[in-house]
């Protein structure tokens, strides 16, 4: 048995054992991959390339344990230009701290720079994960590969690369005995950190929440109530905190309603729970103290702040004492107009004359799909000009028991419509995916969207004409719309067969209900395409935003 074949066949039993039922990929020319893992039960998702099966890995891991998920995705590519591929994708998952394992292969031991597919892969990949390892012949590969789904876990959690070579001539060995097997769960760290002095001086604290403290959820809701504080959280850090919950006032910086950005101005301390404070996350905040909490919290962003290495559930254990302090009171009425503020922006933007092209017709169908989307629903976003609607709090607003999956600070085209695969085949849930035609076409030919065993996915496609934040910029710059966008104008969902997909369309608020409904008792994968124009955008780009 070749070193190959025995390292995958260590690979494939370890990853079985951690409760993962399921890979993504396009493996290489060496089939051992393959052929191991169906031998120890596990599925094996096709995609059409490495790029959207690195995303539905980045989606699988996003599904919590507690919705069917393991927390832990896996991808399987082959070596040279497979791994190659891997570079765009990994860029979006180091970034948004997803916890992938990806297996590529390699370049046989002792091959040299003129062989077959061989790159330098460590050089291109290891600066983009947690840890890069190439697997050597006698070593361990089973438990090997059970650090690496542990160390993909640990927060700040993100994507850990092996790379198993091909069969050559490396030696034969039988690998050592195998360490007794355990799943890959990472059990959280407690502490006994007493209550910072920055939040003892505090009046106006606020709580911002990114995707480090979505284990703490509950934790940081708690202690922003005693506190009195309003709470705000970053694109990735979204549906961590209910969004019916009156402290909640939407998403930081680019996103936020000026009623809540002019009231923030007020504020006297930030404190900052599991996020890196993205560019996009801080615009607008004002310059104010800041206490971040976060495992590895990464340079500081400013002259006045205190940082506690430790995992966001350390607040837990400040309730006593913040609840005797009075933090917050400086806040007084404040919260409350601020969510009256939103409030009254939401109606306006549902009273907008039904099917009326405007400002307010997309936001319009934008809420009435947020009321129609099952309460457990599964939420995938991209990131370009009509779909940054589902980011304006509280036009789209979050079912109460969803789950959110948002692009990082790279905005990176068709994670969303990627990622939605894997949260669909790990979950039951219905899994709804808001966006451009631009972002759907990286992903709409591929063969995972439909045939045998394709996930029941609703795709929600705002269709423009082509790359509709591409035609704004452009028109920006030149005044006109100088290049040509309109390669989608023609909209025609199909798979990789050429096979239709399902599809409706919608162009005012009042076909969305029907249209959902329709969508989710359909047996496979839906396309719901809302007409518009790139002008026809949020909010956010407009001056009186």
């Amino acid at each position: 048995m070749s070193d190959s074949v025995r390292h995958w066949r260590s690979a494939a039993s370890e990853i079985h054992d951690a409760g993962i039922t399921r890979v993504y990929g396009l493996p290489g020319d060496d089939m051992a991959a393959v052929g191991e893992l169906r031998r120890a039960g596990i599925a094996i998702v096709i995609t059409s390339e490495q790029r959207t099966a690195a995303y539905a890995a980045a989606g699988d891991a996003a599904i919590p344990r507690a919705a069917g998920g393991t927390g832990v995705g896996v991808v399987v590519a082959g070596r040279g230009p497979g791994a190659a591929a891997l570079v765009p994708p990994l860029l979006e998952l180091a970034s948004g701290g997803s916890a992938v394992l990806v297996l590529v292969g390699g370049a046989p031991e002792g091959a040299s720079e003129r062989s077959f597919q061989y790159a330098p892969q460590r050089a291109m990949l290891a600066p983009l994960s947690k840890s890069y390892r190439r697997l050597h012949s006698g070593e361990d590969a089973g438990a090997i590969v059970r650090a690496a789904l542990v160390e993909a876990a640990t927060a700040p959690s993100g994507p850990v690369v092996l790379e198993i070579p091909d069969a050559g001539d490396g030696g034969t060995s039988d690998g050592g005995a195998r360490p007794p097997q355990r799943p890959a769960v990472v059990d959280r760290p407690s502490y006994d950190i007493p209550l910072p002095s920055v939040l003892a001086r505090s009046r106006r604290p606020v709580v911002l929440v990114g995707a480090g403290a979505r284990e703490s959820g509950d934790e940081v809701l708690r202690f922003a109530r005693l506190l009195g504080a309003p709470v705000i959280c970053t694109a990735s850090g979204r549906g961590i905190i209910a969004e019916d919950d009156p402290a909640f006032w939407g998403l930081s910086g680019l996103y936020l309603h000026p009623a809540a950005r002019r009231a923030l101005e007020q504020a006297d301390l930030l404190i900052v729970a599991g996020s890196r404070l993205e560019e996009t996350a801080t615009e607008h905040l004002p310059r104010i103290p800041v206490l971040r909490i976060d495992i590895e919290p990464g340079p500081l962003v400013g002259d006045d702040e205190t940082v506690l290495i430790a995992d966001v559930s350390v607040i837990d254990s400040w309730t006593t004492d913040a609840a005797a302090l009075g933090v917050g009171r400086g806040w007084g009425d404040v919260v409350e107009q601020v969510r009256t503020a939103l409030g009254v922006w939401r109606d306006e933007v549902r009273s907008a004359p039904d099917g009326v092209a405007g400002p307010h017709r997309v936001g319009s169908i934008m809420a009435a799909l947020a009321d129609a989307l099952p309460k457990d629903a599964v939420v995938c976003h991209e990131n370009g000009a009509a779909d940054m609607w589902s980011y304006l709090f509280p036009v789209f607003r979050l079912p109460p028991d969803s789950v959110d999956i948002a692009p990082s600070e790279q905005t990176t085209l068709g994670f969303g419509v990627a990622a939605a695969i894997g949260a669909a085949h790990a979950s039951s849930r219905p899994v709804v995916v808001v966006c451009g035609d631009g972002a759907f076409s990286t992903a709409a030919h591929d063969r995972s969207l439909a045939g045998p065993g394709a996930p029941r996915v609703v795709y929600v496609v705002f269709d423009n004409g082509g790359h509709g934040w591409l035609a704004l910029q452009d028109r920006a710059v030149t005044g006109a719309s100088g290049v040509d966008f309109a390669g989608l104008a023609e909209l025609a969902p199909h798979d990789g067969r050429g096979n239709a997909l399902a599809s409706r369309s919608i162009a005012r608020a009042s076909d969305v209900a029907a249209a959902v409904e329709w969508a989710l008792a359909h047996s496979g994968p839906t396309v719901l395409i809302v007409p518009c124009t790139p002008d026809e955008s949020a909010p956010v780009l407009a001056e009186e935003w």
